[in-house]
């Protein structure tokens, strides 16, 4: 979390933030690791991962197999940090994780061939994916080995949110200066990557409809929209003339406002079906037209009078009655649409007051469609901010609808529950926070989360030493594994 020494108590007043001790920030990245590496390989001796993360040789532990899933591994890592503030937590993992692949591929090799080919699978269009092949190259050859690895780190694997547009900034500037240091002093130096893509300015805590990710076969066209957003976002990422990130941006707004715009089409024509029913309904004679039917049951058959205008009658209204379902469904995500297409990535002033990994960094969710449980990320860590209903009850406007409010409770439980669901199955949630979720009161709809929802790796309570030095909190660091068939 962020700190501001000249406005120290104001701004901890109202964000609940506090700055995170770095060997606090190196334990909680180094452990949140070593986790998701023994996810990833099963079979992977505790002892290796120990030699891998030391600095005290560059020894490579690993054989020629094991070297190549780690890289891959690296390489399809996702983390997030849902409360970035300054950006202590990604900047820790990029450093560990630069250092690993110093040990695993000195000269980059393995790593560059990671990136290409994840181009080749992913872009379809030649010419761009020969272009983008091309500044991949030059990325590794114009530059220090360390300016490669942390460039796709921070592109592929790392990823940021908070409500304040001046951590997103921080955060930015941090990963910029990281990347200068290791650019040749002898080469023009080229613009540097393009972050909005990674850190956004957002409540992590509200999310959108779930209409959005299960939209009727009528509507995947949107589908193939987003699919164009998420490709051009990565293109600007990499896009380093000023001509061509315009010409994206516009393209980025085009494709949000026919996204916008298909859904408004699909309610108007829903609703021009609705007249002609009316119409024919007002046709149906009011009298009756009787006619005899034989009704069967298990124990015998019987004649019934039934009128057949009354029979028609009903089936033209609950056409009607399905049309009108189907456009409220619709007009409700609608709503949804506008807070996507009003959300300008590149806007970094203005908070998005929803956040969905999805629309935002192209993170597949979770708890939706086929893959359920594949997406989503497979670490979230950090500092939630601490703060209590009753010392700021506007932190809480949007959230006392969610099932994860109770009264008496601190924000940072929220983050807990929600981090939770952003996690892929066997993702690891990794914070430091207060101690007092276990028998605080408050507390019971966390708890009652963790113990359905993840196992238990480590807590550790750090009773009356503050870890904070400006605050008298007492702390403890959790370490959870996402896991929905376990109770702890």
């Amino acid at each position: 979390a962020s700190y501001n020494p000249e406005t120290a108590t104001t701004a901890r007043k109202a964000t609940g933030s506090y700055y995170t001790p770095r060997e606090i920030v190196d334990y909680m990245v180094e452990e949140s690791l070593k986790e998701y590496f023994k996810g990833r390989l099963p079979d992977i001796e505790p002892e290796k991962l120990d030699v891998l993360f030391s600095y005290d040789s560059d020894d490579n532990p690993f054989g020629e197999e094991e070297t190549s899933q780690l890289i891959s591994a690296i390489n399809n890592l996702k983390v997030l940090d849902p409360a970035v503030g300054s950006g202590a937590f990604p900047m820790g993992v990029l450093h560990k994780l630069v250092h690993i692949l110093h040990k695993l591929d000195p000269h980059n090799k393995r790593w560059k061939d990671e990136q290409i080919k994840a181009v080749r699978e992913a872009v379809k269009d030649p010419a761009l994916r020969e272009e983008l092949i091309k500044k991949i190259e030059e990325d590794f050859t114009k530059n220090e080995l360390d300016y490669g690895r942390k460039l796709y780190l921070i592109k592929n694997c790392l990823y940021g949110v908070d409500i304040q547009p001046i951590a997103i900034q921080i955060a930015k500037l941090r990963f910029f200066i990281s990347l200068l240091v290791d650019v040749k002093t002898n080469s023009s130096i080229d613009p540097l990557p393009n972050l909005e893509t990674n850190l956004v300015v957002a409540n992590t805590l509200i999310k959108l409809n779930k209409g959005l990710q299960m939209l009727p076969a009528k509507l995947r066209r949107i589908n193939e929209l987003r699919d164009q957003l998420f490709n051009l976002r990565q293109e600007y990422f990499s896009t380093w003339d000023n001509e061509k990130k315009q010409k994206l941006k516009e393209e980025d707004r085009r494709i949000r406002q026919e996204m916008k715009a298909l859904i408004e089409s699909y309610i108007e024509n829903t609703a021009r079906k609705i007249e002609p029913l009316k119409r024919q309904l007002e046709k149906v004679p009011h009298e009756k037209q009787l006619v005899e039917r034989v009704e069967k049951d298990l124990f015998e058959e019987r004649a019934v009078m039934v009128d057949l205008n009354e029979l028609k009658r009903q089936e033209i209204q609950s056409k009607i009655d399905r049309l009108r379902a189907e456009i409220s469904s619709y007009r409700s995500l609608l709503e949804d649409f506008q807070k996507v297409v009003d959300w300008d990535p590149y806007d970094t002033e203005h908070p998005a007051q929803w956040f969905d990994p999805e629309w935002m960094f192209g993170v597949k969710s979770p708890s939706e469609g086929e893959g359920r449980g594949e997406g989503g990320f497979d670490i979230v860590i950090g500092n939630p901010p601490y703060i209590k209903e009753y010392t700021n009850r506007q932190a809480f406007d949007g959230l006392r609808s969610s099932p994860y409010y109770q009264g008496k409770m601190d924000i940072w439980y929220f983050f807990v529950c929600v981090g939770l669901d952003l996690l892929k199955d066997n993702g690891i949630l990794t914070f430091i926070a207060q101690n007092n979720w276990i028998t605080n009161f408050g507390a019971k709809k966390m708890r009652n989360k963790v113990i359905t929802d993840s196992i238990i790796k480590k807590l550790i309570d750090f009773g009356s030493y503050f870890i904070f030095e400006s605050s008298g909190t007492q702390t403890m660091i959790m370490i959870f594994m996402k896991d929905r068939t376990t109770d702890n």
